[in-house]
C-alpha cells in the first residue's frame, strides 16, 4: 500500500509541476484554444499567444511582396525545398538553432519584411520559424497561410534544386 501511496504521490507532484511550468513558462500550450482570423480565409485554432502575434497572410497577399522582392524563407526540411520552392526562396529549416538563423539570414536587417512559408495550411514549421524571428528581434515577419501548396495552386513562380 505504501508504494501505491508514494506512486499517487509522485504523479500528482509531476501533474501540478508541468501545469505550472505550461502555464508560466511563456511558451506553454493554452488551457483554451484562441481563435485566429485570416482574412479571407476560416478562422484557425491556434495553440500561444506568441503565435496569435504573427502577421497571416494569403497568396495574394504573398504574390505582392513577392512582386515588390521582399524576402521569402521556406520553412521545411532540406529534402522538401529541393524538390521546388518559391523562386528565390531561401531555406532555413524551423528546427534549426537561433544561432544558425541568424548565421543565414547574415546582414538581413531585422525591420525589413520577411516572408516565411512551409507546406500549406496545416504546416506550423512556418510559424515556429517566425516565433524564432520574433524572439531574435525581426519585426516584420509574415507567415504565408497557404504555403507551398497555394503557391503551386495559384501557378506561381518556382523553381528546384
Amino acid at each position: 500500500m505504501t508504494h501505491l501511496r508514494n506512486l499517487l504521490i509522485i504523479v500528482v507532484l509531476a501533474v501540478v509541476a508541468a501545469g505550472l511550468y505550461n502555464t508560466f513558462a511563456g511558451r506553454g500550450i493554452p488551457w483554451a484554444p484562441e481563435e485566429v482570423k485570416v482574412e479571407g480565409s476560416k478562422p484557425r485554432l491556434v495553440l500561444s499567444a506568441a503565435a496569435a502575434a504573427i502577421n497571416y497572410i494569403e497568396v495574394e497577399e504573398a504574390q505582392e511582396k513577392f512582386d515588390r522582392g521582399i524576402r521569402f524563407i521556406d520553412a521545411r526540411e532540406a529534402e522538401e525545398y529541393r524538390s521546388g520552392h518559391v523562386k528565390g526562396a531561401a531555406n532555413i529549416p524551423a528546427t534549426e538553432a537561433p544561432e544558425a538563423i541568424q548565421t543565414a539570414l547574415g546582414a538581413q536587417s531585422r525591420n525589413e519584411e520577411i516572408v516565411i512559408y512551409c507546406d500549406g495550411e496545416e504546416c506550423n514549421a512556418s510559424a515556429m520559424l517566425a516565433g524564432k524571428l520574433q524572439r531574435l528581434g525581426f519585426t516584420k515577419v509574415h507567415v504565408f497561410f497557404g504555403g507551398w501548396t497555394a503557391w503551386q495552386t495559384a501557378g506561381l513562380p518556382v523553381e528546384k534544386g
